[in-house]
């Protein structure tokens, strides 16, 4: 079993759309939550100490948080797509 990626979104927000996008393109499973409909991703969020979004939380096999961050950061998402172990054919925008 692997790590889960999560992003924790909100509506109408472009930078989450460009993640969340890097993600899917790198074959990367995500997990996306809304946090303006899920009040446990919204909790998640305020416990991480973040408002705002996206969000991206990397999740261990336990469900532990491993690493976390905000905002659409390029080379943030490269290092978790390699740490996922799936190659990256696609340049992140």
């Amino acid at each position: 079993m692997s790590n889960t990626v999560l992003v924790l979104t909100l509506p109408d927000c472009g930078p989450c759309t460009s993640v969340v996008s890097a993600y899917r393109r790198a074959a990367v499973p995500v997990q996306v939550r809304d946090m303006a409909t899920d009040p446990d991703a919204e909790a998640l969020a305020r416990s991480l100490g973040y408002t705002g979004s996206p969000i991206t939380v990397v999740l261990g096999e336990r469900g532990q948080v491993i690493e976390h961050f905000k905002d659409y950061r390029p080379e943030r998402v490269r290092q978790v797509i390699r740490s996922q172990n799936t190659a990256c054919s696609a340049p992140v925008p």
